[in-house]
């Protein structure tokens, strides 16, 4: 006897006998979706990257007005 049972209506799905756990069984598109996660975590990590470079500018462009501002007040 089989592990596995087949999911009605879903001919990519089984479910263990064993654990109940529903597996895919399709590996282009578990591949697919571990590309996609890939990209939103690369994307998040830019965003990220961007967000820090611009906390940055805006220090280094305040630290500059604060240096400008003490050259004209002497």
């Amino acid at each position: 006897m089989s592990d596995y049972i087949r999911v009605e209506g879903h001919s990519h799905l089984v479910r263990d006998r064993n654990t109940g756990a529903i597996i895919n069984t399709n590996t282009n598109e578990m591949r697919m979706a571990r590309v996609r996660k890939a990209n939103r975590i690369k994307e998040r990590n830019e965003i990220q990257e961007l967000k820090n470079e611009l906390k940055e500018m805006k220090q280094m462009l305040k630290d500059m007005i604060e240096v400008n501002n003490g050259r004209h007040n002497n």
